[in-house]
């Protein structure tokens, strides 16, 4: 074989760019005979050379399947189940999801907790990334589904199992469907209404709440599975912003954790359980309050007096309020009344009078103050003689 025929051999195997590039650098070779290269010529080879990129393979648009949602819950809020989950981010292949994601639900019922989905069900309710969005904060899903007042009268006590699939669309609108979530089961209940004339007022030391009793069940029934009371409160009392407080047997509740001045907001919710579950009422009316510092510390105690180097030494016990100012320090003669002594309030539960007269009676009390200005009652008085 030829060096011609080697040579066409090969160029056969070379793409329609390859063979282009190939032919650029073979005309850039000197000939036997001296050749000047004007400026304008070694640009355009220039160029022509640098796009000889070697072709990679072609590769196939990429596939954004979901991973499957893990931590679908299940829950039941007066007439409605309540589904949370985390919205996955990734898609199958480990890399991040760039196309919207919407959402399958599944929902079956079953004789048991333990029924099992029926193979190639349709979806029960589908919701896109528009719909999706509302139900949303952050990447935490929660997904509100009515259960109408004919179903709980019918199938109270009936098991409700969910599972969730995550998608997106691929080329020309075709669905990459992810596998599905575990399964959450609630018992559907049939709860009471809610709480009724949720009131608080505030003390010196806890907000306490009272409301009435519910009596029967949403379905008219008297009132069963009651098993106690969920107490939420919110600092702004806007919607999502309620924290579970904590819970309570009997329809009252003391909170505690509060200051003076700030406005907290509380509704109280009815548990039940039943079949392995656990539901809710619905939320009762929301009722607030400013708790204001109108509350004096105590009056000091232990008031002791001498005299000695012309003067009466007071001491008595500290308090032990957390926002105590201080104290004051009251003075009278057989009488008369009481006469504030200190100018200002005494960090320090002593004090010394040098105003007294050589022979006189005299009666001292004192007093506690906080930061709010609010004054105690005066404490036990001391008698004693500037002798």
């Amino acid at each position: 074989m030829t060096d011609r025929a080697r040579r066409d051999r090969r160029n056969e195997r070379l793409s329609p760019a390859s063979l282009r590039c190939r032919q650029a650098a073979l005309n850039s070779r000197p000939q036997t005979s001296r050749i000047r290269f004007g400026t304008a010529t070694v640009i355009t080879l220039a160029l022509a050379l640098s796009s000889c990129g070697i072709q990679g393979p072609i590769r196939p648009p990429r596939v954004e399947r979901p991973e499957a949602v893990k931590d679908l819950k299940a829950a039941q809020t007066g007439l409605n189940f309540i589904l949370t989950f985390t919205l996955p981010s990734l898609a199958t292949d480990g890399e991040r999801l760039t196309k919207p994601v919407s959402v399958e639900i599944f929902r079956w019922t079953g004789a048991t907790l333990g029924a099992k989905a029926p193979r190639g069900a349709a979806p029960w309710k589908k919701l896109n990334a528009a719909e999706l969005a509302t139900d949303m904060r952050g990447n935490q899903v929660r997904i509100r589904l009515s259960v109408s007042a004919s179903e709980l009268a019918a199938r109270a006590g009936t098991a409700y199992s969910f599972q969730v699939a995550t998608l997106t669309h691929g080329f020309r609108g075709r669905q990459m469907v992810s596998a599905l979530s575990n399964i959450a089961r609630q018992t559907l209940i049939d709860v009471t209404p809610p709480p009724a004339e949720l009131k608080v007022r505030a003390t010196r030391n806890a907000l306490i709440l009272s409301w009435s009793p519910p009596l029967a069940t949403l379905s008219g029934k008297p009132a069963a599975n009651l098993t106690g009371y969920n107490v939420y409160t919110s600092e702004t009392g806007a919607v999502g912003s309620f924290a579970l407080a904590g819970e309570s047997v009997e329809p009252n509740f003391r909170f505690s954790d509060f200051r003076f001045g700030k406005t907290y907001y509380f509704k109280v919710r009815a548990m039940f359980s039943a079949a392995g579950s656990k539901s809710e009422s619905a939320a009762s009316r929301v009722a607030s309050v400013t708790p204001r510092n109108i509350y004096p510390p105590s009056p000091p105690v232990g008031l002791s007096a001498i005299y000695a180097a012309n003067a009466v030494e007071l001491i008595w016990q500290a308090n032990s309020e957390p926002n105590l100012a201080g104290y004051n320090v009251y003075r009278r003669e057989p009488g008369a009344a009481f006469v504030r002594l200190n100018k200002s309030v005494l960090r320090a539960p002593v004090f010394r009078d040098a105003t007294v007269v050589p022979g006189r009676k005299y009666y001292y009390a004192v007093t506690a103050q906080d930061l709010t200005g609010n004054e105690s009652a005066l404490s036990s008085p001391v008698r004693i003689v500037a002798h």
